[in-house]
C-alpha cells in the first residue's frame, strides 16, 4: 500500500506536501511544454524580424496589418512560455483558510478563504471544446477554488485527501451542508444577521421602504493585457481582407460589380461584428469601476439597474403576490460578459403564491445569496 502511495505522490503534477496541520500543493513545471514553445517563440521571432523588416523597408498599409497580428501572437506565446517557465502555483490549506496564489516574477495573483467558508472538496469535470478537464474543487461559501489534476481518479482521491485535512482541521461539512442544492427561503421568514463570505463584491444600503443592493466592476490588468492581444489578432486579420476589398496598396482597384467580390464582402460581415464586439470590450475595460448594477428591492417591487458612468436603464418587476425566495444554481458569468468580471454561479429567484418566477438575481455566489436574501428579510 505504501508502495501504491509513493507512486501516486510521484505521478502528481504537482508536489504533494502535508506537515502536521498544514496542507500544501505547489505546481511542477511542464519542461515539455516549455522546450516546445522555446522552439516555436524562436521560429516565430525569426520570421517576425523578417516581416518587420519588409514592413520598414517597403511600408504599406497591407503589410502593417498583417504584421499586427503576427506580433499579437508573438506576444502571446511570449506570455504564456514566460507562465510555464516561471509561473509558480502554491494552494495551501491550514488553520489559517484556503489560500491560492500563482506568481510571476513580480506579478501575483493571491486569494484567501477563511477556514470557516470552506465548506467540503469534491471532483469535477468539465468538457473542453478537444479535451476534458479535472479539478478538486473547494465548495466555499464564495468564489470556489480549483486544483487541475490530470484525470477524474486523481480529483477524487485529492478532493478526498484534502477533506481528510479539514476534517483534522475540525471544519469539513458534506455535501449536504447547504453549499449546492437548492435553498427555499419563505416570504414571511425572519432574518437570521448573515455575514457577507469574505470576498463578496456587494454592497448594501437600506432605505425607509426599500434596500439597494450594489456592484461595481472590478479593472483586472491580466484581462485587459489578454482582451488587447486577442483584439489586435483578430482585428489584424480582419483587416487584411477589408484592405484587400477596399483596393488600397493594390496596383489595380478591385471590380466592385464582381460576385467575387461581393460574396467576400458579404461573407466577411459576421467576422468584422466580432471585431467590433472585441474592440468594444478592450475599450470598456480599462473602464470597468464606472459600470454599476444596483438591484432595489422594495415590499411590491424589484429594479433592476445597470449603467456606464451613470447612464443606463433600469427594469421593474412586480413582487405582488411574492410567496419565497429561491437560491439556485444558476450560469457562471465569463470574461465576454458584462461587466466582464465574474462573481458566482448562483441566482435568487423570487417566486409568486402561483409558481410563477417574478424575477431573479442572477451572478451571485451562495454565500452573497444567503446574505442577500438575509438584509431583504431584515430591511423589506
Amino acid at each position: 500500500m505504501e508502495k501504491d502511495v509513493s507512486q501516486r505522490l510521484e505521478a502528481l503534477r504537482y508536489h504533494y506536501e502535508k506537515d502536521g496541520d498544514s496542507l500544501t500543493l505547489r505546481g511542477k513545471k511542464e519542461r515539455g511544454a516549455v522546450v516546445f514553445l522555446s522552439i516555436w517563440l524562436t521560429i516565430w521571432t525569426a520570421g517576425g524580424v523578417l516581416l518587420t523588416w519588409q514592413v520598414i523597408a517597403k511600408p504599406s498599409i497591407l503589410e502593417i496589418c498583417f504584421a499586427v497580428p503576427f506580433w499579437a501572437g508573438w506576444f502571446a506565446g511570449g506570455g504564456v512560455l514566460l507562465a510555464v517557465s516561471f509561473g509558480r502555483s502554491v494552494t495551501r490549506l491550514d488553520r489559517d483558510g484556503l489560500s491560492d496564489e500563482y506568481r510571476v516574477w513580480f506579478w501575483r495573483m493571491s486569494r484567501r478563504v477563511p477556514l470557516g467558508e470552506v465548506r467540503y472538496f469534491h471532483a469535477i469535470k468539465e468538457r473542453g471544446s478537444e479535451d476534458d478537464f479535472f479539478y478538486a474543487e473547494a465548495v466555499n461559501d464564495g468564489k470556489p477554488v480549483r486544483v487541475k489534476v490530470t484525470d477524474f481518479e486523481e480529483a477524487e482521491w485529492l478532493a478526498d485527501e484534502l477533506n481528510r485535512m479539514l476534517g483534522e482541521l475540525g471544519s469539513c461539512r458534506p455535501p449536504g451542508g447547504g453549499a449546492l442544492e437548492t435553498v427555499v427561503i419563505p416570504w414571511n421568514s425572519r432574518s437570521q444577521h448573515v455575514e457577507p463570505p469574505s470576498d463578496c463584491r456587494w454592497t448594501v444600503n437600506a432605505d425607509v421602504d426599500s434596500v439597494t443592493f450594489e456592484k461595481r466592476g472590478k479593472f483586472s490588468l491580466a484581462k485587459f493585457v489578454m482582451l488587447t492581444v486577442i483584439m489586435l489578432f483578430w482585428n489584424g486579420g480582419i483587416s487584411i481582407f477589408l484592405v484587400s476589398l477596399a483596393g488600397i496598396g493594390a496596383d489595380n482597384a478591385p471590380e466592385y460589380p464582381s460576385g467575387g467580390w461581393w460574396f467576400m464582402a458579404v461573407f466577411m460581415i459576421p467576422f468584422v461584428g466580432i471585431g467590433l464586439w472585441l474592440f468594444e470590450m478592450w475599450l470598456f475595460t480599462p473602464f470597468a469601476r464606472f459600470h454599476c448594477v444596483r438591484w432595489i428591492v422594495s415590499r411590491d417591487s424589484v429594479v433592476y439597474r445597470a449603467a456606464w458612468f451613470g447612464i443606463g436603464r433600469s427594469w421593474r418587476y412586480s413582487l405582488e403576490g411574492c410567496r419565497e425566495m429561491v437560491m439556485e444554481e444558476g450560469s457562471r458569468v465569463r470574461i465576454a460578459d458584462w461587466p466582464g468580471d465574474e462573481t458566482g454561479d448562483r441566482k435568487i429567484t423570487f417566486v409568486g403564491l402561483d409558481g410563477e418566477r417574478q424575477c431573479e438575481i442572477v451572478d451571485v455566489t451562495m454565500g452573497e445569496a444567503r446574505w442577500i436574501v438575509d438584509n431583504i428579510l431584515l430591511y423589506r
